[in-house]
């Protein structure tokens, strides 16, 4: 095999390694009020009253390059800054590879506790949805809930309400913000849905690589 050929075949190998290789989509910071689990849950029980703290939001990676197998439904879409009240449905069908970021705020005070705070994603990594409404959390707990994870599904009142609670999703869609209030008998969850988009550089070495196989067999 000569030297030209062997070039040929490594660019060709790197073009594959690139699309099949893992991606760094992540979490890249987040703020002080956020205490991100190492692994994918620091408590198999998401309950009212298992997991109480008035100081931090617990963010879990539910759910990491999953496949949807039905319907996932989005209360909000759009980007910019809002309430309970400022929907932009939307959803993710079957087949769709999505993250889902899960974010727990149950404060132990027995009076209402504010919180703000939010993290960053990569920028291989864009923001397509919020859940945060009472139903559509509970049906969500059905399509990306994971197995051993004890929810409070059907529990009222665990999604965002109008009394101080709000979402910010950026204009690139790498960061999502929020305001939190909930009392001792009460929580808020809210899950963040992310896919990854691919690198141009990653579709261009694809095409690159497409065309060294083109040529090595035309010289073959």
């Amino acid at each position: 095999m000569n030297a030209n050929l062997n070039t040929q075949t490594l660019l060709a190998t790197l073009a594959i390694t690139v699309v099949a290789g893992t991606s760094a989509a992540d979490i890249m910071s987040s703020s002080p009020s956020v205490t991100v689990a190492n692994g994918t849950f620091m408590t198999p029980d998401l309950t009212l009253g298992s997991f109480e703290s008035d100081s931090a939001v617990r963010l879990y990676r539910e759910r990491i390059g999953y496949e949807l197998q039905s319907l996932l439904k989005f209360d909000v879409t759009a980007t910019g800054t809002g309430g309970l009240a400022d929907l932009s449905p939307g959803d993710a069908g079957p087949g769709q590879e999505i993250r889902s970021y899960f974010l727990h705020f149950d404060p132990e005070s027995g009076s209402a506790v504010s919180i703000a705070g939010g993290f960053q994603l990569s920028s291989d990594e864009e923001i397509i949805g919020l859940i945060f409404s009472d139903d559509r959390m509970a049906l969500a707990d059905t399509v990306i809930g994971r197995p051993g994870v004890t929810y409070p599904t059907g529990f009222a009142g665990r999604g965002y309400d109008a009394n101080d609670d709000s979402w910010t999703i950026s204009a690139n869609r790498h960061v999502f913000q929020f305001t939190m209030r909930a009392g001792g008998q009460g929580l808020d969850q809210v899950r963040v849905i992310t896919q990854v988009v691919p690198a141009p550089g990653a579709l261009a070495l694809t095409g690159m690589g497409g065309l060294v196989i083109a040529r090595r067999r035309r010289t073959a």
